[in-house]
């Protein structure tokens, strides 16, 4: 996490050392200035991607502010007090600013119609530019808040119907690379206070094991995305740009054999109860999908088996990655 210019000292170490990927922050809580991220970019050209969440802090933090003032603390204001613009303006900042240096840049969780015509533009002009949305973004509007309320609460937050039909258009057409989780559990405990006070809890969503279920059954099911390109934006293009690519993200020859057997015509409700992550609720609780994981093998080891795990803990181990020049 680079947050400060001392942060930098030791980027050139820790690439030798195969880490690829480097991630700052446009606004709190570790907030970085354009001029750090600037020379992050600057460092780390052809060595390392730079992931960077991108919203403009002053937006924020002057509408919060003003929300307080005026006694909102109920879940809505979240999501109404972080306007899209403080999405789409920091995207365009960061393209520009890796359209300058040369930089790969990563654009981590977009939310907004504007963010993807931003990272449109800079794919068209040749910058390095990669960029990544949420299932929370593709299957939840802003409309659910009302009913989810703190179990909403996410940063960027939830947006409009129009967004999500843009997101959902910007996977199919290869403007947007790749769908990841921000995946962030907590339990419910954690979260009740945020019916009377929204500023008191945290924010981030559990999503790690709804991943498949949702981009397939809202993706491919519907026809808005082929099998290929389900493959794509959840396996390939993530091993790619990561410097995890062939031993990760393909079945070849000399890859790591990490396989998923899914039942694509399977339909199931997502219920809190029959899954596995750390926390105690799902924001998709209820929802009715097509398509469901049954057994996952990782290195050639059965982890989840007819649904349930079977991993122990220690089998996860460090990758050494390094980039192709671009």
């Amino acid at each position: 996490m680079i947050e400060r210019p001392e942060d930098l000292r030791d980027i050139e170490e820790l690439v030798k050392l195969g880490i690829a990927s480097f991630k700052t922050f446009t606004a709190p809580p570790f907030k970085a200035e354009d001029y750090t991220i600037l020379k992050l970019m600057e460092k780390t050209k052809n060595k390392a991607v730079v992931v960077i969440h991108a919203e403009n802090d002053s937006i924020i933090s002057r509408y919060v502010e003003a929300a307080k003032k005026d006694g909102r603390k109920d879940p809505v204001a979240h999501h109404g007090f972080r306007p899209w613009v403080a999405e789409v303006e920091a995207v365009w900042r960061v393209i520009v600013l890796a359209g300058f240096t040369g930089a790969a840049l990563h654009v981590a969780h977009l939310t907004t119609a504007g963010g993807v015509e931003a990272v449109r533009y800079g794919k068209s002009k040749g910058f390095n530019v990669t960029v990544e949305t949420c299932p929370q973004y593709l299957v939840l509007t802003i409309k659910d808040v009302d009913r989810l309320g703190p179990y909403a609460k996410v940063n960027p937050p939830l947006r409009g119907s129009s967004d999500v039909e843009a997101l959902w258009k910007g996977l199919k057409d290869g403007v947007i690379d790749m769908v990841a989780t921000d995946h962030y559990p907590t339990f419910k405990h954690q979260r009740e206070e945020g019916w009377e006070d929204i500023w008191k809890i945290p924010s981030g969503l559990p999503g790690v094991e709804t991943l498949v279920p949702l981009v397939y059954g809202f993706g491919v099911s519907r026809g808005i995305i082929d099998l290929n390109r389900f493959v794509e934006v959840l396996a390939l293009n993530p091993a790619r740009r990561f410097g995890l690519y062939p031993k990760k993200g393909v079945i070849a020859p000399g890859s790591d054999a990490d396989i998923v057997l899914f039942n694509p015509k399977e339909e199931w409700t997502i219920k809190a109860d029959l899954l596995h992550h750390k926390s105690d609720w799902t924001p998709f609780e209820g929802l009715r999908v097509k398509g469901r994981v049954k057994t996952t093998i990782s290195r050639g080891k059965v982890i989840v088996k007819d649904g349930e795990t079977t991993g122990s803990s220690g089998w996860g181990s460090f990758i050494a990655r390094y980039l192709r020049k671009a």
